[in-house]
């Protein structure tokens, strides 16, 4: 994993500065995103940005023609070409840029030329002063990003600024002419994508939107007979899984700070909702250790099934931590009252850490997961 430089500045100043992949390369890691990270960010449209990513390998054949290209539209590659190469397996990453004689700069250093090359080309398309819906793209891609860079507060910063940009777009509404060519349903979910990370933010903090602020519906699997992509299941059920999560963990946090009703009443619906969203998760995302025989064959064909299962179940995990441990300072007082809150945390707590200890995935295509030491809090207290 790239060691974290948070604060080191960075290493992109001039568009001299900037590596540029072979075609080979471009090619393989786009094609990484759209199996593997392209339902986390959903904020692409496939096979359009694949298409649109050969023909500038082809166009361009020198770093001195950069200049030339719209940078709004380098920002996401170069997001894209960051992301996934940080969430690829090691070996395969060190493989591939050996196979194109690019191993003079190792995996980590190319990660962060493009993941600074991302942002220094939203710099150069003035992206405060000019809405444009590629600037919600790259944050949302890079959203995967942040943290591993030590960037947590630039992560920050660019989402609540992206969101602010969205707004200004018209995609709030659901449809906005100025966000096209994509269509509507893709700028549906990468608003949702950058609304999922502000409210499932921990600590909680005052979002920069909340659910009055907005009418932009929640994303929407295709069924297989309309899908243009040959996928057997639809990856945007986890998407619509996280938004719904995330809704509710934002009713709660709010409820939380700003209501003045019973907090175990909170707690208790917060939990219930979470507990109904699990009944209506599609078969192949159920968060459940033992698989039916049609999973498996999904798992067998969408490799990414499993880690979607699995980013489900760490998700519900973690928040039940979350929302429960709220009434800690009560069971501790009223062990009989409260018990049940601290048994849910526990228990929670304790399946994460069995996961960990046994997921048999390459580790290195999550990233970006980052569990908070308050589970282990939660077990210390015990």
């Amino acid at each position: 994993m790239p060691i974290s430089t948070g604060g080191a500045g960075s290493w992109v100043h001039d568009w001299s500065d900037i590596v540029l992949p072979t075609s080979r390369i471009s090619d393989e890691l786009v094609a990484f995103d759209e199996i593997w990270n392209s339902w986390v960010h959903y904020a692409l449209e496939y096979p359009v940005f694949r298409q649109e990513c050969q023909d500038f390998a082809r166009n361009v054949q020198g770093i001195g023609k950069l200049e030339a290209v719209d940078p709004f539209w380098l920002s996401v590659y170069f997001s894209v070409l960051c992301a996934a190469l940080l969430m690829m397996d090691d070996g395969q990453a060190e493989e591939l840029l050996g196979s194109e004689n690019m191993a003079a700069l190792n995996v980590d250093e190319l990660c962060r030329i493009w993941y600074d090359a991302a942002v220094f080309c939203l710099h150069k398309a003035d992206f405060m002063r000019v809405p444009h819906i590629c600037t919600l793209q790259t944050v949302a891609i890079l959203g995967m990003c942040f943290h591993i860079f030590g960037d947590a507060d630039l992560g920050s910063h660019l989402r609540k600024s992206a969101i602010r940009i969205g707004r200004r777009l018209g995609i709030d509404t659901g449809h906005s002419e100025r966000a096209e060519p994509l269509s509507t349903e893709a700028q549906r979910r990468v608003w949702w994508t950058l609304v999922i990370v502000e409210w499932l933010t921990m600590p909680y903090e005052p979002s920069e939107v909340t659910e009055k602020d907005f009418a932009v519906p929640l994303p929407c699997p295709v069924d297989s007979a309309e899908r243009t992509t040959p996928h057997k299941v639809d990856p945007a059920h986890y998407h619509a899984f996280m938004a719904r999560t995330a809704r509710v963990y934002h009713r709660f946090c709010r409820a939380v700070v700003y209501d003045s009703g019973s907090l175990e009443q909170s707690v208790r619906a917060a939990d219930d909702e979470l507990a109904q969203i699990i009944e209506t998760l599609p078969e192949h995302l159920q968060p459940d250790l033992s698989c039916s025989i049609q999973t498996q064959e999904d798992e067998c064909e969408e490799p990414w099934v499993t880690w979607q299962r699995f980013d489900v179940t760490l998700v519900l995990l973690h928040h039940r931590i979350a929302i429960n441990r709220t009434l800690q300072h009560l069971w501790t007082q009223s062990p009989g009252q409260y018990g049940w809150a601290r048994a849910v945390s526990i228990r929670s707590a304790t399946d994460i850490i069995w996961i960990s200890q046994n997921w048999n995935q390459p580790v290195t295509m999550r990233k970006q997961w980052s569990i908070h030491l308050s589970l282990y809090n939660v077990l210390a207290d015990d």
